[in-house]
């Protein structure tokens, strides 16, 4: 993916209702949106998604190292969707290289060990954060 000199347009990357994934292939090294679409995975959990009755807010990746953002859209526990470009009303808004992102979704690196290294940057209210964290790690 290139960098963009227009703000990237809010493009629907995949959407999955309840119940619902759509997980991609591994490969050696996933995309971004395969990357991502393991928090859809993890979203679908029952014992997660149990964590977002109620909930309606926003997410947003922003990776520096490729110029571009993902926003997923969290509907309680009804449905999460992912698309392309920010959104300025996020409740948390996480910033962090896709390599990053992909080794801390993986296990390969703990989320304390990025955060510390200056590598995750994570911004929102205390509350929303906590919420978060039970759907990324």
């Amino acid at each position: 993916m290139r960098k963009q000199d227009n703000p990237p347009s809010k493009e629907v990357l995949w959407k999955a209702p309840s119940g619902e994934s759509d997980a991609r292939p591994e490969a050696s090294k996933p995309s971004v949106e395969e990357t991502l679409a393991r928090v859809i995975d993890r979203y679908n959990n029952p014992k997660i998604k149990k964590n977002f009755r109620g909930w309606v807010n926003a997410l947003v990746f922003h990776f520096p190292d490729i110029g571009e953002s993902y926003t997923f859209k969290i509907n309680g526990d009804e449905g999460i969707e992912l698309n392309r470009g920010d959104e300025a009303s996020a409740a948390v808004r996480v910033t962090i290289p896709s390599d990053d992102l992909a080794n801390v979704l993986g296990k390969n690196i703990s989320p304390i060990k990025a955060y510390s290294s200056g590598n995750l940057v994570v911004k929102g209210v205390m509350k929303d954060l906590m919420q978060m964290r039970k759907l990324l790690f």
